[in-house]
C-alpha cells in the first residue's frame, strides 16, 4: 500500500520554474531568477526580518502576472514580444503600461499560505514609491524587489552574459537617481553592483537550496502558477491543465478518497510541463504533424519525466509522465500495460483524453461531452483505457454536470487575474 503522506521540497518549485526558461519564456525566467537572487542578497545585507527563502520566492514570482495579463489580453502581441524582446523594461511598458501585473502576481500568490503577508504585499507594491507604503518591512522588501528588477532589466537590455562598463554605469546611475528607492536599499544595491558577487547574481544558475518541505496542500498553489504559465503559452491550452486536474481530482475522490485525490491533482497539474519545450509552430499546426514534428511532440512526456524527476517529485513524476501510456501497451514512451500501471496513472490517462476532446484544437472544433464519452467507451472496449475510470467519469458527469461547472471555474480563475 502506498504512503500518501507526501512532502515536497520547496526547491522543486524553483527547479521546475527554471526549466521554463526556454523559447518564449527564456528572458522572463532569466529575469525572474536574477531578481530572486538579488532580492535575497539585499534582504540579507539589510538584516530584514524576512525569511531568505521567502524573499527569494517573492522575487521569483514578482512578474508572473505580466505573462498572464499579456497573454490573455492580446495573445499575438504577447507571443511576438516575448519571443523577440530581451529588454524587459520595454516589454513591460509595451504590454502593461499601468503596471497592473503586480496585482495579478499578488492574486496568484494570495493562496500560498506559508508566504508571509509582508512578502505578498511586497510583490503587490514592488513598483510603488516607498513613501506610499506604511509598514517598514513591506516597504523595504518591495524596494529590494524594485531595485533588483531595475538591475536585471538593464543587464538583459545590454545583451551580454559578462559584466560590461556600459551596464554597470547605467545601472549605477539608475539606482542613484531613482526617487522611489529608499536610501538604505539604494546603498545596498550600489554595494552589490560593485561587488564581485554580482557575477553570480546575474548568471542563469538559480542558486537556491532550502531544507523546507511542503505538504501537498502547501505545494498546490505554487504548482497552479506553473500550470497557468504553461497553459497561457498557447491559445489552444488555456483551460487544458486545470480541466484535467479538476476532473482527475473528482474521479480520484470518488474511486479512492481525499488523499489520493490530492496526489492525482498535483500530478495532473504537472502532467504537461514537458510541452514547455515544444515550439508553438508545432502546437498550433492546423494540419497533420510530419514524422519529425510528431517525434518532438511525443517527446514532451520524456521531458515531463526529466523535469519532475530532477525536481525530486518521486511518485508524482511517475503518475504525470504516464498520461500517454495505454492499458494494452500501445501507448508511449515505455509501452506499459495495465498490470504495470497504477489506478492514479489510469485516471490521468482518461482525463487527459477527455479534456483534449472537449477543447478546440488547431485541426478541429471541440466535441460535445456525449461525443467525447462515446470515444472513451470505444477506447475502453479496445482495451486502451481503463473502463472503471470511464464509468466513474460518466457517473460524475450525469450526477454533477461536471464539465460545464469546471469550465465556469476555469473561466472565473482567469477573469480573477484581471481584477
Amino acid at each position: 500500500m502506498l504512503n500518501l503522506t507526501v512532502q515536497v521540497p520547496l526547491e522543486s518549485f524553483v527547479k521546475i520554474f527554471n526549466h521554463f526558461g526556454i523559447l518564449e519564456y527564456r528572458n522572463f525566467v532569466k529575469h525572474s531568477i536574477q531578481v530572486a537572487k538579488i532580492t535575497r542578497e539585499m534582504v540579507e545585507k539589510l538584516s530584514l526580518p524576512v525569511d531568505l527563502d521567502l524573499a527569494y520566492l517573492s522575487g521569483l514570482v514578482h512578474d508572473t502576472g505580466l505573462v498572464l495579463l499579456a497573454s490573455t489580453e492580446n495573445y499575438k502581441r504577447f507571443s511576438d514580444l516575448f519571443r523577440g524582446v530581451a529588454d524587459l523594461e520595454k516589454l513591460v511598458f509595451s504590454l502593461d503600461e499601468k503596471n497592473r501585473h503586480a496585482g495579478v502576481s499578488h492574486t496568484l500568490i494570495s493562496s500560498v499560505d506559508f508566504l508571509s503577508s509582508e512578502c505578498k504585499e511586497a510583490v503587490l507594491y514592488h513598483h510603488a514609491p516607498y513613501h506610499e507604503l506604511k509598514d517598514e518591512t513591506t516597504t523595504l522588501l518591495a524596494n529590494c524587489i524594485n531595485a533588483a528588477d531595475r538591475i536585471s532589466q538593464i543587464h538583459l537590455k545590454h545583451h551580454t552574459e559578462e559584466l560590461s562598463v556600459d551596464f554597470l554605469k547605467e545601472a549605477t546611475e539608475r539606482i542613484e537617481n531613482d526617487p522611489g528607492i529608499t536610501s538604505p536599499v539604494k546603498q545596498v544595491a550600489l554595494e552589490i553592483l560593485h561587488d564581485h558577487c554580482i557575477v553570480y547574481l546575474l548568471d542563469e544558475n538559480p542558486r537556491f537550496h532550502s531544507p523546507r518541505l511542503l505538504s501537498l496542500s502547501e505545494f498546490e498553489p505554487l504548482v497552479k502558477i506553473l500550470a497557468f504559465l504553461l497553459d497561457v503559452r498557447s491559445i489552444y491550452t488555456r483551460q487544458h491543465t486545470l480541466t484535467v486536474a479538476e476532473v482527475s481530482r473528482i474521479i480520484a475522490e470518488e474511486m479512492l478518497g481525499e488523499e489520493d485525490a490530492k496526489l492525482v491533482y498535483i500530478a495532473a497539474l504537472l502532467h504537461d510541463v514537458g510541452k514547455i519545450s515544444v515550439p508553438l509552430e508545432i502546437l498550433h499546426k492546423p494540419g497533420k504533424l510530419n514524422e519529425v514534428e510528431m517525434f518532438i511532440m511525443r517527446n514532451h512526456v520524456v521531458d515531463t519525466y526529466r523535469i519532475l524527476e530532477e525536481a525530486g517529485l518521486g511518485y508524482i513524476t511517475k503518475i504525470a509522465a504516464a498520461h500517454h501510456e495505454r492499458c494494452d501497451g500501445s501507448g508511449y514512451p515505455l509501452g506499459l500495460t495495465s498490470r504495470n500501471l497504477t489506478v492514479h496513472q489510469k485516471i490521468l490517462q482518461v482525463t487527459d483524453v477527455f479534456s483534449a476532446l472537449i477543447e478546440d484544437r488547431p485541426y478541429r472544433k471541440a466535441l460535445s461531452v456525449s461525443e467525447a464519452l462515446k470515444i472513451l467507451e470505444k477506447e475502453a472496449s479496445q482495451g486502451k483505457l481503463d473502463r472503471r475510470v470511464i464509468e466513474t467519469l460518466k457517473l460524475l458527469v450525469e450526477r454533477k454536470d461536471t464539465v460545464s461547472r469546471l469550465k465556469e471555474q476555469a473561466f472565473a480563475r482567469f477573469s480573477k487575474m484581471h481584477l
